[in-house]
């Protein structure tokens, strides 16, 4: 009998899914109509489906065979490498990801080097990334081999041909499909084993406390192992090596991912997921070696997976998930390793018929299978998975991710700077690897990578003096010359710019303010709770301490005040409420992290602090916005164990004992994810829920101003027609007869559609800016753009539409001139606002508008606001009109875009003899050094146009005095007659 302690049963089971993937394979690459969809699919991959199959391509043999096995032998230091392997994936998921479109029309890592760097560029990043896959697809094929042979004593020869006989043939003739609905599969097979192993193994013990208990100390340690060193350089450079822009296999998923949004949800994914698998196999990994301490075989997991699989389809079970894990590698790489012999080394040398290149890939990539599967047969009696892990990491990193990276960013590059860049790398990390650090793979190829990235931008900051970069949206424009920025690097102003990063008061005060604005506070609702659990005698605030009682009871009174003054937060003097949201942060830090932290100390870790260690995050959470909590949170815990140090005494969170200091973890990060899951499942929901809106208001406007537009060119027609009837008579003068119109007939009836057209067109103006704003707000970025008030000011006055009577009542002095930053398209709805709201309740003689101290001023002589409804006039819904004339949202919807740009908006008004209304817009000041040299040139140029226009403007007018015709006019200034505006400039 050729099997090892192995049933019928699990046989079978191990047989079945080796079938089953067979047929998935074949099945789901069936009718295949072209090159692209045989590479990326037809781009209908959900965004579950792409974080599987990159799943299941990333976590190989290695993680699952071997990882466990170094944990075994060095401990719990290995865990650096998947702290690496998150950080890494967060990296590529907040930076490569967003820029998903400059992979457009790529189909490997070489087409989109070929791009920048040119074709030779191409066919070396096509030899290097070859060379990388063949290593990586020989290490899971042995990988396969051995499995067969520990438990089926298949000779690992026919192992790893059979292997890659099966999949290569589906991965041939399937395409991208195939491996993504088997890699899915297999993933999800893969899921069920590892828990499945963990649960066995710690079933052992009855707690996580005998397990560490059970463990050798010298496994536990981490900072003072002599390997720390070793270790933590390794976990760095994982960290930032953005190894996956030279993994073929994982830049596809990205390929077939293109939007920016997708990958990088996939890559948030991922990164959650590949952690909980690393916490998972280190604890298969420290409960071999609580168990079975005398294991010295690489085959460690196969071993274990003997000893503790009693049951047949368990074992069947779990031997098909290990499989799968190599599987689900190999066949992601043999695709990746046929495309790139096929697409950057054969296609451009040989010219292939267009109807022929499917056929061939397929051929190619089957063919590569079996060559590949012949090469790992030399690797079977070696140390594969360093020697070939060696070859792909010294070869690649060093040589391909700074110039990918750069490419990415758009900084512009060429064919030398790429070449004497790649030779920079490969000659340092050979120089350290044979000669300055022998062995030593991890400081080696560092050193490669920075001596790579160091060159290039040297070579390139000398060809452009300075960081010359790639527009992208010029770029990706069909048939547009990519155009080219320059920046020169300026130390005054870089360190101005880091400078305005430092958290100091004023970053603090404006950043907390933003906050509030946005997500806003329920300041009442938490102040009555504070209130009430600091006030009550619960038994969480007992101590037989007298001392660390009075501690208790001074926190709880301190609390107990500042949550009062939320709940009275109405109530504050005017000069104070500005400071109400920088308030309300340091009570929320105040109230939960500091005092919990504190009381969960002085208590000595009781339960009752650790449940409420739990409900303040998770209160913490609701309150805040994601990255406030993740400001607050730490702050607050830091500041608490700082006021234990120096008021209580040392802390020693050891000396809570294991259970505690584990039930504390929990405490912590458990519903710390699952808040901020939520938290950003909220913040999704209410992002689709105002695009909703927005989406609405926006077919409103258009469909409501497309209907008063017909309004007015027809039945606005056909009733001045109708009236004209009505005031003439049929009548015969010198010999004609015809309906001849009054002088006073006719007056009144263009009185009347004067009137109907103003208003109309009036009404049509106001929803063309409602149209433009929502569409701003559409937008993921509001464009806030810099310009100067005055500019501005009478950009809106001349755009919009307001009645020339009401226009020569208005008086303009922007002397004062300043410049500011905002969202011009919804400033210039409030601007209109507020002036039609002079004219619609105030009646005034005059509308003042004048500039002075960063502040923008709209005052009018009108008959004034009464004091009690001051407050209330920034009310939604509040109105003082008739029912129907007005919505009550004007001066609300204006307040929250001042505030948008962290302005300020207020009212002033006086009734009675010297009646007036004022309305002061205060502006942030802007910083210098985000006015850049081309915004001073074009601010300069407005201004210098607008000053001649406004000559002109008052040419115009002294002509019109005179009586002259439009076409004199127009032929002196310019200006048509709708040009000149009629309000005064001072």
């Amino acid at each position: 009998m050729f099997l090892y302690n192995i049933s019928n049963t699990t046989l079978f089971i191990v047989i079945g899914f080796l079938i089953a993937t067979l047929v998935l394979g074949l099945y789901a690459g069936k009718g295949i109509k072209n090159i692209k969809e045989y590479i990326l699919g037809k781009g209908g991959f959900t965004i579950v489906t792409l974080t599987l199959t990159f799943l299941a391509t990333d976590i190989g043999a290695y993680n699952l065979l071997i990882y466990p096995y170094k944990v075994y032998s060095i401990g719990l230091i290995m865990f650096s490498f998947w702290i690496g392997v998150t950080i890494q994936n967060l990296l590529l998921g907040l930076i490569i990801a967003p820029k998903a479109a400059v992979f457009k029309d790529c189909f490997t890592i070489g087409d989109f080097v070929g791009r920048y760097y040119g074709k030779y560029a191409k066919l070396l990043t096509g030899i290097l990334t070859l060379i990388r896959m063949i290593c990586l697809v020989s290490i899971q094929l042995v990988a396969i081999g051995k499995i067969l042979q520990f438990f089926f004593h298949i000779n690992i020869f026919w192992g790893v041909m059979i292997s890659g006989f099966i999949l290569g043939l589906y991965t041939a003739f399937g395409g991208i499909k195939s491996v993504t609905y088997t890699d899915v599969f297999q993933f999800l097979l893969l899921a069920i084993t590892v828990p499945i192993i963990s649960t066995l193994l710690t079933k052992n013990f009855m707690s996580y406390k005998k397990l560490f208990y059970a463990l050798p100390k010298d496994k536990l340690l981490i900072f003072t192992k002599k390997e720390f060193i070793q270790h933590l350089t390794y976990g760095l450079i994982l960290s930032f090596s953005f190894s996956a822009l030279v993994s073929p296999s994982l830049m596809q998923r990205i390929f077939m991912a293109k939007k920016g949004r997708d990958a990088q949800k996939m890559f948030f994914s991922v990164t959650v997921i590949e952690l909980v698998f690393g916490l998972s196999v280190t604890l298969i990994g420290l409960c071999c070696l609580a168990l079975y301490p005398n294991i010295k075989s690489d085959n460690m997991i196969l071993e274990v997976i003997n000893k503790i699989c009693t049951n047949n389809i368990l074992k069947g079970l779990i031997i098909s998930g290990v499989l799968s894990v190599a599987i689900s590698s190999v066949d992601s790489y043999l695709h990746s390793t046929g495309l790139i012999l096929f697409n950057d080394l054969i296609s451009p040398i040989i010219k292939i018929k267009e109807e022929k290149k499917l056929n061939i890939l397929k051929l190619t990539t089957f063919a590569i299978a079996i060559i590949i599967s012949i090469i790992s047969l030399s690797f079977i009696n070696s140390s594969i998975f360093n020697d070939l892990n060696l070859i792909k990491n010294l070869i690649n990193l060093p040589i391909l991710v700074f110039p990918i990276l750069f490419a990415i960013f758009g900084i512009k590059g060429n064919k030398k700077l790429f070449y004497v860049s790649v030779s920079a790398g490969f000659v340092i990390v050979c120089i350290c690897y044979f000669y300055i650090f022998p062995g030593q793979k991890s400081i080696s190829v560092a050193l490669g990578m920075l001596a790579n990235g160091l060159i290039f931008l040297f070579f390139h900051i000398l060809q452009n003096k300075g960081i010359a970069w790639i527009q992208r949206e010029e770029e990706d424009k069909e048939k547009s010359k990519p155009k080219t920025n320059l920046w020169i690097p300026q130390p005054t102003k870089i360190l101005k710019k880091l400078l305005s990063y430092i958290p100091g008061p004023k970053n603090i005060y404006s950043y907390s303010r933003f906050q509030v604005m946005k997500h806003g506070s329920e300041n009442i609702i938490f102040g009555i709770y504070c209130c009430v659990n600091f006030t009550l005698p619960y038994v969480m605030w007992d101590s037989n301490d007298p001392e660390r009682y009075n501690i208790m009871t001074n926190l709880r009174f301190i609390g107990g005040i500042m949550a009062g003054l939320l709940i009275v937060k109405d109530e504050w003097k005017n000069f104070l409420k500005p400071y109400y949201p920088l308030y309300w942060h340091i009570t929320l830090t105040y109230c939960l992290p500091f005092i919990t932290t504190v009381m969960f100390l002085l208590s000595k870790g009781s339960l009752l602090w650790l449940i409420q260690i739990a409900v303040s995050i998770f209160m913490l959470i609701i309150l805040v916005a994601g990255e406030v909590f993740l400001i607050l949170a730490p702050l607050g815990i830091l500041l608490g164990l700082a006021f234990y140090k120096y008021f209580v005494g040392p802390i020693n969170i050891l000396s809570l004992g294991f259970d505690t200091n584990y039930y504390l973890i929990y405490s912590l990060l458990f519903p710390t994810i699952i808040g901020l899951l939520f938290a950003y499942k909220k913040r999704i929901f209410n992002r689709k829920t105002v695009n909703i809106g927005i989406n609405l208001g926006l077919s409103l406007c258009h469909e409501i101003r497309n209907t008063l537009s017909a309004l007015t060119y027809s039945d606005m027609a056909k009733i001045s027609l109708d009236r004209i009837k009505e005031k003439t008579k049929l009548e015969t003068r010198n010999g004609e007869k015809g309906y001849f119109i009054k002088q006073n007939s006719f007056n009144s009836v263009y009185d009347f559609v004067d009137t109907s057209l103003g208003l109309n067109y009036d009404t049509v103006k106001v929803l063309s800016a409602f149209e433009n704003l929502f569409i701003e707000m559409k937008k993921s970025n509001i464009n806030m753009e810099i310009d100067s008030v005055e500019e501005t000011v009478h950009n809106t006055l001349t755009d919009l539409h307001f009645h020339p009577g009401q226009l020569e009542k208005v008086e303009v002095d922007l002397r004062d001139d300043f410049l500011i930053q905002l969202p011009k398209a919804q400033f210039s709805f409030v601007l209109s606002n507020l002036i039609r709201n002079a004219f619609k309740h105030g009646g005034p003689t005059k509308v003042e508008i004048h500039s002075e101290n960063n502040k923008l001023i709209i005052r009018d002589d009108g008959k004034g606001i009464p004091e009690e409804n001051k407050e209330r006039i920034f009310q939604m819904g509040y109105t003082t009109g008739k029912k129907g004339e007005s919505s009550g949202i004007g001066l609300w919807f204006s307040k929250i875009i001042v505030n948008s740009f962290n302005g300020e908006i207020s009212c002033n008004s006086s009734q009675g003899l010297s009646s007036y209304t004022e309305f002061t817009i205060k502006f942030p000041e802007l910083d210098p050094t985000k006015i850049t040299d081309e915004d001073r040139k074009r601010i300069n140029t407005k201004k210098k146009e607008r000053i001649k226009k406004m000559r002109n403007m008052e040419i115009a007018k002294e002509m019109q005095k005179e009586g002259k015709t439009e076409e004199e006019i127009e032929t002196r200034t310019g200006l048509k007659p709708s040009e000149i505006i009629k309000y005064k400039i001072i």
